[in-house]
């Protein structure tokens, strides 16, 4: 499979990040960073998917809008020597 396919999101590693896709009727986003919440430090846990805008619309949100399909994050650039023209 390709790095750059969108796979459903029941296929999708829970123990790192990536990048996630949420229906168009998203009201803030389409696609996020973001990660598998177990929520094991609730008395009732709900594990759900958290992202990066989390912050910002807040948890009940985030759990009510989860993602349908990921990808893998990129791979980083290349490490290159910094030169120093001073």
């Amino acid at each position: 499979m390709n790095r750059d396919e969108w796979r459903s999101i029941a296929t999708a590693p829970k123990d790192q990040r990536i990048f996630l896709y949420f229906p168009g009727n998203s009201q803030w986003c389409q696609f996020v960073c973001g990660e598998w919440n177990q929520d094991e430090y609730a008395k009732r846990p709900r594990p759900y998917w958290t992202h990066d805008r989390e912050w910002f619309i807040g948890v009940r949100a985030a759990r009510k809008s989860q993602p349908t399909h990921w990808m893998p994050l990129p791979h980083p650039p290349p490490n290159e020597e910094i030169i120093d023209e001073t």
